[in-house]
């Protein structure tokens, strides 16, 4: 650990900066899996992988715990790979990583999307589990590729793999809160019936744009225009 070295808790962010390291775009989780799995064989535990690139650790419980029942850990491991052309057009973070910088309270990425979410929950896992003196049940550690693929690994994921029936999901984005809730997609396809008319007469480009946009979780409430329905009403 060198840029976020002294960064409490320690661990964790130590975990967080490797995994900085490792491009991990949609479609391209080998990296990330193949560094959990080493993981797992550092420090003995047993893991699974599938042909998804799903892998799950588990971990006994503790002396103190080892007859509660397993409690299941979750984190996804892509993340959404956003390039500032501005800082550097030679750099590509889905093939170069992220290259994290501490300002002020705050920890950014150098000319890309920082992938925290859930890069942080990978490595409260990898940390938890990684600490021997925790008192914990059986903990099964869940680690799903290709999210931002319409959830791709998770809808792959054969259930035999877990024997857990409570979970905690680390892609929440308030550190020390825990929702309970439930999350799913919908791929739907629509099919328009068009028809086609050759025209003559003047061709415009109709542009909408400086839109604030923001997450379809976190600002849906914020009201903000949405491009592809103002285009709509005014095409209308």
């Amino acid at each position: 650990m060198e840029i976020l070295n002294g960064l409490i808790p320690e661990r964790v962010f130590e975990y967080f900066e490797d995994i900085c390291r490792i491009p991990r775009s949609p479609g391209n989780c080998k990296g990330i899996a193949d560094y959990i799995i080493r993981f797992a064989k550092e420090h003995s535990l047993r893991y699974e992988t599938d042909e998804a690139l799903n892998v799950i650790l588990y971990k006994e419980g503790s002396a103190d715990r080892s007859d509660r029942k397993p409690l299941l850990l979750h984190a996804c491991m892509d993340m959404v790979c956003e390039n500032d052309y501005d800082y550097d057009a030679r750099y590509e973070v889905s093939r170069d990583g992220v290259t994290p910088s501490v300002i002020d309270d705050y920890i950014y990425a150098k000319g890309s999307s920082l992938g925290s979410e859930d890069g942080i929950g990978m490595a409260y896992i990898l940390a938890a589990l990684s600490e021997d003196s925790l008192s914990h049940p059986p903990l099964e550690a869940l680690f799903t590729a290709d999210r931002y693929l319409m959830m791709r690994g998770a809808g792959a994921l054969d259930e035999k793999y877990i024997n857990s029936r409570r979970m905690i999901g680390f892609s929440h984005d308030a550190e020390g809160e825990i929702l309970n809730s439930s999350a799913g997609s919908r791929r739907v396809q629509c099919r328009v019936p068009v028809r086609y008319e050759k025209k003559k007469g003047i061709l415009y480009d109709l542009v909408i744009c400086g839109l604030y946009g923001g997450h379809a979780g976190l600002e849906i409430d914020k009201y903000r225009g949405n491009a592809n329905i103002l285009m709509g009403r005014l095409l209308h």
